[in-house]
């Protein structure tokens, strides 16, 4: 009889310079722990109004979390320390292998929000006094 032990996920392979690694993807588990440590990401993930000053100051430390949890290393902080270093077009790259990752079908309300919070949370940031991860940059 087959069993859930016998079912792998199917994740994502991210490869940078030359060099691969597998990427899992988050579990319900890991997302309800990156909340607990980034509450305005908890806020931002259910389309709340957020400051877009409690984004800058979120999305720094919030981002090396999300890639280095959904690369396999959840509190890592070694690992996180690596993503922080990234450059932002590596670390969207890395997102969206995690978001490819966790819901294999690009649509689901998980990838929805995560890249409507990218798109927000870069260009917006210093140019709308609030934001929902649900409003796009008015491009200016």
């Amino acid at each position: 009889m087959v069993g859930l032990l016998d079912f792998k996920p199917p994740g994502q392979t991210f490869s940078l310079g030359g060099k691969d690694i597998a990427v899992p993807g988050l579990t319900f588990g890991h997302i309800r722990d990156l909340v607990a440590r980034f509450p305005k990401l908890g806020e931002l993930l259910q389309g709340k109004t957020v400051m877009a000053s409690d984004i800058v100051s979120t999305i720094p430390d919030a981002v090396p979390a999300i890639i280095a949890t959904g690369f396999g290393f959840p509190a890592d902080k070694e690992q996180e320390a690596a993503a922080s270093k990234m450059t932002i077009g590596v670390q969207i790259d890395m997102i969206d292998a995690v978001i490819k990752a966790t819901e294999p079908s690009g649509e689901g309300p998980l990838s929805k929000k995560l890249r409507g919070l990218l798109a927000d949370a870069v260009p917006a940031a210093p140019q709308v006094p609030s934001i929902t991860s649900s409003d796009k940059p008015s491009g200016g």
